[in-house]
């Protein structure tokens, strides 16, 4: 049986790339008589997104570190089992017609594969057109008001979603919005792939990953913060504990951190989480990389449209692990005019706000919070099992 697995992982994240990684090797284990591969294809929205954001940079030694950065994500390439056939480009009918004349099987997701609003509406993650066994593993709409959907679509994805053998995604809000179409297969919830990340057998060689941040000045005699957030967040951890810590940036750069790690490739990066006491992130990937890595974490996030409707995937992983009181969540849109000035000009106007947050960070530089961890992902990691079941049932 040959199976192909649509996602996103060729984009220029970290994260994206990682549950690719993931999900390709736990399915090439489980089931070693089939074939599977990853699907070269890529949609030329997704990828001008990225570049855009590149050529946005001013900075040129930022931007020539991120160049770099690029080419660790080529070379990456290598460690995934990718098709021959290769296709960046928003005509959909090249790649319809390769899957159907390839495939038995294809698995669609993990990620925000359903999110439409850049890749446009339809597009091939919804298999509509696919003719072989279709499956979805940990699916997301994350970060579009699904509710906002025309009727048109709406009939769209009830009958796309009903071919389906399994539906898993991987938050409630996309279950919501499957229901939503009222679909006739039920969707079940998945992890994302990184939960069952083997991250201390030969990702990287965390001696070498030692000496590379030793180099650039990182003290390990020192507490370690990794952050991965805005520098108003950078800003205010510098201010409260100084010299006490070193902050260690990554995936983007923060003028308040100590030092900045640009050119890790991805293994580098879902290892290196592992070398800080905790993380403070507003991403998804950077809450669930610190969580493989035993590591506590400090999502942020902001109100925003979309998390004033629906349940966001930070929040949504948080509840599901019983960890919930380690998010914070932050609403600027209730700043005055003269607290934006203030923030601005570098004065904090939520001194409740980070006195809580303080307080966590506190707690977590105290106190072993590893075992905690390791037990709740590994029950998270256990919903990939209704997948496995399905699939297994088609595999010959």
């Amino acid at each position: 049986m040959k199976i192909g697995i649509l996602t996103f992982h060729r984009s220029y994240n970290y994260g994206a790339y990682m549950q690719c990684y993931s999900l390709v090797n736990r399915l090439k284990a489980d089931f070693p008589v089939a074939d599977i591969e990853v699907i070269d294809y890529t949609a030329q929205k997704i990828m001008n997104t990225y570049e855009n954001e590149f050529f946005r940079i001013k900075n040129k030694k930022v931007k020539r570190r991120f160049e770099e950065r690029k080419t660790f994500f080529h070379a990456a390439q290598d460690k995934l089992p990718t098709s021959q056939w290769k296709d960046v480009s928003d005509n959909m009918e090249n790649a319809i017609r390769f899957m159907n004349e390839t495939y038995d099987a294809i698995v669609v997701g993990s990620d925000a594969v359903w999110n439409w609003t850049v890749r446009g509406f339809p597009n091939l993650y919804f298999l509509k057109d696919y003719k072989g066994l279709k499956f979805s593993y940990a699916a997301s709409v994350h970060g579009m008001n699904y509710q906002n959907m025309t009727e048109e679509q709406k009939a769209y994805l009830k009958e796309a979603f009903s071919d389906f053998k399994y539906i898993g995604t991987r938050d409630i809000t996309t279950e919501k919005m499957v229901e939503f179409c009222e679909s006739s297969v039920k969707p079940l919830h998945n992890c994302d792939p990184t939960a069952f990340l083997k991250v201390d057998e030969g990702l990287c060689d965390i001696e070498k990953l030692k000496q590379k941040l030793s180099a650039l000045g990182v003290d390990f005699s020192k507490p370690l913060i990794g952050i991965m957030a805005g520098n108003n967040i950078g800003r205010e951890i510098k201010r409260h504990y100084g010299n006490k810590v070193q902050l260690i940036a990554l995936y983007e750069p923060n003028k308040y951190s100590d030092i900045q790690l640009y050119d890790l490739n991805p293994f580098e990066w879902a290892r290196v989480f592992s070398l800080f006491d905790l993380t403070i992130t507003h991403f998804f990937h950077g809450t669930m990389l610190s969580l493989v890595n035993a590591v506590p974490v400090i999502p942020i996030e902001f109100v925003n449209d979309f998390s004033v409707r629906n349940t966001t995937k930070i929040q949504d992983v948080m509840q599901r692990l019983g960890l919930s009181s380690w998010r914070f969540l932050c609403d600027i849109r209730k700043r005055t005019f003269i607290q934006k000035v203030l923030n601005k000009l570098g004065v904090c106007t939520e001194r409740k706000f980070w006195k809580e947050v303080f307080k966590q960070i506190d707690d977590f530089l105290t106190n072993d919070y590893k075992d905690i961890i390791r037990e709740r992902l590994c029950k998270e990691a256990k919903t990939y099992d209704s997948f496995y079941d399905t699939l297994k049932k088609y595999i010959s």
